[in-house]
């Protein structure tokens, strides 16, 4: 609604072909989570703090990766897909697809916190988080959408996520659930953000030596995420228990 008043009907035109692909990809990722779910209750209810920490890390490290490759492949691949199916009039700024890809990250990073709060049943420690969540989302949205349009909309949904959710949530399930330091949930956070940041902007600078031509564009940047994201992510995370966890099971899949 505010994108439609202040910025025009196109904009939200715009504006929903990347949306398409947002809640395309969430609705394939969340099924992991939801599948999950079950079994992480059980998980709390029957076993130790101890277990419960180890195996939040091993969900939390998967939460990174399938949520990095695929902002890295929304980021470098978009611009172009939309060009191709819907034509370039449609293609947004850079800046307003840094912001959606941000937006995108930062609410899939939350999956795996929320499953564990919801299987200890921590609803009432942060009831606030959607009330305040919600009221700084329109209010800077409101104010930023004078001067940024499309793009001060979307950050205002990045403040808000920032300043609610993305940390009152990990706090509330380390302080009520597991009882231990909130900080060793953001030691984590940090590299894995890092480590996207840094995978992200090598495969965005080889992406755009690439001249755009019709579907063959599209498939080279494809090609280049799908080679250079694992090989980046093997190399950093070769001798992480999470990541040898996560391979012995592929191979063990992969013998039956």
């Amino acid at each position: 609604m505010i994108i439609s008043k202040y910025s025009g009907l196109s904009s939200v035109a715009d504006y929903s072909n990347y949306t398409l692909i947002q809640e395309t990809l969430n609705g394939i990722l969340i099924q992991v989570f939801n599948a999950m779910a079950a079994s992480v209750g059980n998980l709390v209810a029957t076993e130790t703090k101890e277990k419960s920490i180890q195996i939040f890390d091993r969900i939390m490290f998967l939460n990174a990766c399938l949520y990095s490759f695929c902002s890295i492949c929304f980021l470098c691949l978009a611009q172009d897909f939309v060009r191709l199916c819907f034509g370039k009039n449609y293609v947004v700024s850079i800046n307003i697809l840094l912001l959606i890809v941000v937006n995108f990250y930062l609410s899939g990073m939350r999956k795996c916190t929320v499953t564990f709060k919801s299987a200890y049943g921590l609803f009432w420690q942060n009831w606030f988080v959607p009330l305040l969540e919600s009221g700084i989302n329109l209010v800077t949205s409101l104010i930023l959408v004078q001067d940024f349009g499309v793009a001060g909309v979307l950050l205002g949904t990045t403040i808000s996520s920032v300043v609610a959710p993305v940390w009152v949530e990990p706090y509330v399930l380390y302080h009520f659930g597991f009882q231990e330091p909130v900080f060793l949930y953001w030691i984590k956070y940090v590299k894995y953000l890092v480590l996207l940041i840094i995978t992200g902007g090598v495969i965005w600078i080889i992406s755009s030596w690439i001249v755009y031509i019709p579907i063959v564009s599209l498939l080279i940047r494809a090609i280049i995420c799908m080679i250079c994201i694992p090989a980046i992510y093997y190399m950093a995370f070769r001798n992480n228990e999470n990541f040898i966890y996560y391979l012995e099971l592929l191979k063990m899949f992969a013998k039956r």
